[in-house]
């Protein structure tokens, strides 16, 4: 389940540090906690699925691919989304694109949340959250509303925590019985400076990954070598 298996290697987990919400209430009052940078409400608005607001061309529509929804669909509502297979960015950059004012995105299967600097107001669910809106939908068709609430009006979540997206061991290579990763660091939504050209010009953005958390690490180990240069 993880790289850099070796005793002599330092193998990083990517963790949670902090949890940045926002609340989505449903039209009949369920209310679901995700990872969120929105730093407005949005009020009731109607919702819709993108796999029912595509172009007619459109095979992602479900994903909020570049060029897929339709702006006669989407324009002035709030747009639920799947994850997968393009940045989570791009969607709601899409979404805007067609004329939603907010988005709602979806994990298909188990995965991290990630609060990123989404292009309009956007909530980021869980697999396990994720049904209930398809559900809500599915019951209240072209009635469906939704808004967004600031803060997480649900529940508590627990920091840290291990990403979806990471290792958490133990390593099962060769059989061996060395415990990986060796340790964790903050590897989610982490404020990170980013090449312009592709992060829609942007000097900062919210990055998550094991390639967030290493550096922690190596800056760690750097540091503590400048200190203790004999070590």
């Amino acid at each position: 389940t993880l790289d850099h298996a070796g005793p002599w290697l330092t193998t990083v987990a990517a963790s949670s540090s902090y949890a940045a919400e926002n609340t989505l209430k449903l039209g009949n009052g369920v209310k679901l906690a995700g990872s969120s940078l929105a730093a407005k409400p949005v009020p009731s608005t109607s919702l819709v699925d993108a796999a029912a607001s595509g172009l007619p061309d459109a095979t992602d529509a479900k994903l909020c691919a570049p060029d897929s929804l339709d702006p006669t669909k989407v324009t002035g509502k709030i747009v639920v989304c799947l994850r997968g297979t393009y940045a989570r960015t791009d969607k709601s950059l899409e979404v805007k694109r067609a004329g939603g004012i907010a988005m709602v995105l979806i994990n298909p299967t188990p995965n991290s949340l990630d609060a990123d600097a989404h292009e309009i107001p956007t909530i980021h669910l869980s697999d396990v959250d994720g049904p209930k809106v398809f559900d809500y939908l599915a019951a209240a068709g072209d009635k469906a509303t939704a808004s967004f609430i600031l803060g997480n009006k649900v529940g508590v979540t627990p920091v840290p925590q291990i990403a979806g997206f990471s290792s958490r061991g133990p390593t099962e290579a060769a059989n061996g019985d060395i415990l990986k990763p060796d340790i964790a660091a903050p590897g989610v939504s982490v404020l990170a400076a980013v090449a312009p050209p592709t992060n829609h010009g942007r000097d900062y953005d919210f990055y998550s990954g094991t390639s967030m958390a290493s550096p922690h690490i190596a800056g760690l180990a750097a540091f503590l070598q400048g200190k203790h240069p004999r070590w």
